[in-house]
C-alpha cells in the first residue's frame, strides 16, 4: 500500500493494513488515481479479502458526525462545522467504475479459475477517529464503520469493526447461498488489470492546461466534476474548474446534451456579467473533456450547507438571501436568460464585507447548465406593480433535450424543480424559476426540505395546491406563506408569473414583520 501525503490518512492506512494477514488472496493498494470515461477518481484504499473487494473511503475528522443517506456534517472539537455529501454515494461511483473497467479487461487478464467476470466492489467508508461521536440515520450507517480498537459510538453503541468488516467471515457469507469467496486466481487477475488499466500514486493534483486540479476537492454528478485548481505558472491565482466529460454508458444523445450543457454554461455565465452571478473565465477542450473555469470564493458554500452549518442565522439573514436571491434572478430573466434547475447546489453563500456596505450574508448564483431562453409570453402581475413581460432570445442558447434534467440537474434539484419540468414539450422558463425559488425559499425558511422525495413534493404540491409553509412554520407571517405557496401552485397558470410578484411578497412580508404589532416568529 502507498502511503498518503496526509499523516491522519496514512495512520487509518497502517490501521488497515496491521490487521489484515499479508498471506493470499489478499491484497491492498491506497492512494492511487485512475481515469474512466474523462472522470478523474482518487481512491484511498482497495482492498481484496476471501470475503470480498472493497473500496475504502477514509474520513478521519473528529468530534461529532450528524448526517443521513444524503448529507453528512461533521461538528469538530473547535466548533467548526463540514458539510458534504455522504462519502458513500462517492465510493460507490467509483467502486462502479474500477468494475467497469476490469470487466473490459477480465478476458486477457483471468485465469481458468478467476471466473467469467469481476467480483462486485462494495463500498464502504472507515471512520478514522477513535472517538467520533456518530448521530447518522439507521440507513445512513449502512456500509459505515470506525475502528475495531476504538471508542467511536454510534447512538450509543460501538461501530462495527473495519478490519472485521472486510476480512472475517461469519453467519452473513455462511447463510447466504450466493457468497463465493476470493481466491488467488481472482485477486491476481485483479492485480494484472490494474495494472494494464494505468493506475498510479496519486499526489492529489492533475494539471489540465494551465491550471493543476486538487483532486481532494472533487464533487461530481454523472459527466461533471467540479475541482478548485490553482494556476500553473501565476502563485495566488485559484479558480474553480468544472469538466464535463462523457461517460462510457452514454448514448450519442446523451453526449451531444453535456457538449451543449458546456456551451450553455459558458455562455451565460460569461456574458451575464452580474455581481451575484458566478462567472466563467475560460473555456477549453481537454483529453478529459470540456474545462470551464469560473471564479472561485473559498468562503462561499452551498445553500444547504450554510443552513446547516451557520450557527445563529436570523429571520433578517433568510429574508436577506431570499431577496438578494429574487433580485438575482430577476435581472438573468431581463437579460432575457432563465436557469430551469434551481436547487441548493445552485445557489451559493458567502459572509459578506459589511464594511464595504455589502449585506451579512451575499448570494452567487451558479450551475446554468441547464439555462434556457426567455419563454415568449406576457403576463400581468399578479400582486404588486411589475408587468412580468418577457420574450426573445440571447446569447443564442442551445435548447436542452427533454431528458437532460435526470442527465445534468444537481441529485437534489427533483426536490426543487415544477412538475411541468417532467412533461412533454418546452415549458416556460421563467415560471420554472419561481417554482424552484419557492421550493428554496421553503427550505430556507422551515428549515427543511420540502419533501423526503420528488413523490414525496408532488402529494404535498397536489394536497395543499402548493407549499404549505405556515403547516412547517407555526406563526409564520402571511405574506411569506403566500409568498411560498403562489411561487410553487402545480398548475402553471395559477402560479406567480414573474419575479416581480416574488419580490412584492417579500416587501409585503417585510412590511408585516415591522409594523408594532408584528410577533417574532419566523
Amino acid at each position: 500500500m502507498t502511503p498518503s501525503t496526509f499523516p491522519w490518512e496514512d495512520e487509518a492506512i497502517d490501521f488497515l493494513r496491521s490487521g489484515i494477514a499479508d498471506v493470499d488472496p489478499n491484497r491492498g493498494w491506497s492512494n492511487f488515481e485512475f481515469i474512466s470515461g474523462g472522470v478523474i477518481s482518487e481512491v484511498d484504499v482497495l482492498v481484496l479479502t476471501r470475503k470480498g473487494a472493497f473500496l475504502v473511503e477514509i474520513k478521519s475528522t473528529p468530534g461529532r458526525l450528524v448526517g443521513d443517506q444524503q448529507r453528512w456534517t461533521f461538528h469538530r472539537p473547535d466548533g467548526g462545522r463540514s458539510t458534504m455529501e455522504n462519502p458513500l454515494l462517492g465510493a460507490n461511483r467509483k467502486a462502479k467504475r474500477i468494475k467497469s473497467l476490469l470487466e473490459h479487461r477480465w478476458r486477457k487478464v483471468a485465469g481458468p479459475n478467476a471466473g467469467p467476470r469481476p467480483p462486485f466492489i462494495q463500498p464502504v467508508v472507515f471512520l478514522s477517529d477513535p472517538n467520533l461521536e456518530v448521530d447518522l440515520t439507521p440507513d445512513a450507517r449502512v456500509g459505515v464503520y470506525g475502528r475495531d480498537d476504538s471508542n467511536a459510538t454510534a447512538k450509543g453503541k460501538p461501530l462495527t469493526g473495519i478490519r472485521a468488516a472486510l476480512s472475517q467471515l461469519g453467519a452473513t457469507e455462511a447463510n447466504d447461498p450466493k457468497f463465493k469467496q476470493l481466491n488467488t486466481p481472482v485477486t491476481d487477475a485483479i492485480a494484472k488489470a490494474l495494472e494494464e488499466i494505468g493506475i498510479k500514486e496519486s499526489d492529489h493534483t492533475r494539471r489540465v492546461g494551465s491550471w493543476v486540479l486538487r483532486l481532494d476537492t472533487v464533487t461530481e454528478r454523472p459527466g461533471i466534476q467540479d475541482f478548485v485548481a490553482d494556476h500553473a505558472q501565476t502563485r495566488g491565482v485559484t479558480r474553480r474548474v468544472r469538466i464535463y466529460s462523457r461517460q462510457p454508458q452514454m448514448s450519442d444523445d446523451q453526449a451531444t446534451s453535456l457538449r451543449l450543457a458546456a456551451d450553455r454554461e459558458f455562455l451565460v455565465a460569461e456574458r451575464v456579467n452580474h455581481p451575484n452571478v458566478v462567472r466563467a473565465f475560460e473555456k477549453f477542450d481537454t483529453d478529459l473533456g470540456t474545462a470551464l473555469v469560473f471564479e472561485h470564493d473559498p468562503t462561499a458554500v452551498r445553500l444547504d450547507h450554510w443552513l446547516t452549518t451557520t450557527e445563529g442565522l436570523t429571520l433578517d439573514d433568510r429574508l436577506s438571501v431570499l431577496r438578494q436571491l429574487a433580485e438575482t434572478m430577476q435581472a438573468v430573466h431581463r437579460r432575457k436568460v432563465t436557469h430551469r434547475a434551481l436547487s441548493p447546489g445552485s445557489v451559493l453563500v458567502r459572509p459578506g464585507q459589511t464594511k464595504n456596505g455589502e449585506p451579512r450574508w451575499v448570494v452567487r448564483v451558479t450551475d446554468f447548465s441547464l439555462a434556457g431562453r426567455d419563454h415568449p409570453a406576457s403576463r400581468a402581475s399578479t400582486v404588486g406593480t411589475g408587468t412580468g413581460t418577457r420574450g426573445g432570445t440571447r446569447f443564442g442558447l442551445p435548447t436542452a433535450a427533454p431528458g437532460d434534467v435526470e442527465l445534468l440537474a444537481d441529485a437534489a434539484a427533483g426536490l426543487f424543480c415544477a412538475p411541468e419540468l417532467a412533461l412533454e414539450g418546452e415549458p416556460d422558463g421563467v415560471l420554472l424559476d419561481v417554482f424552484s425559488f419557492g421550493a428554496l425559499a421553503f427550505d430556507v425558511l422551515a428549515g427543511r426540505l420540502p419533501g423526503d422525495s420528488s413523490d414525496a413534493v408532488r402529494e404535498a404540491l397536489r394536497a395543499g395546491r402548493g407549499l404549505q409553509l405556515a403547516a412547517a412554520v407555526p406563526g409564520v407571517s402571511e405574506a411569506l406563506h403566500d409568498m411560498v405557496v403562489e411561487a410553487t401552485r402545480p398548475v402553471v397558470s395559477e402560479r406567480s408569473s414573474s419575479f416581480d410578484d416574488v419580490l412584492a411578497w417579500l416587501d409585503l412580508a417585510e412590511e408585516q414583520l415591522t409594523e408594532p404589532d408584528a410577533g417574532t416568529d419566523t
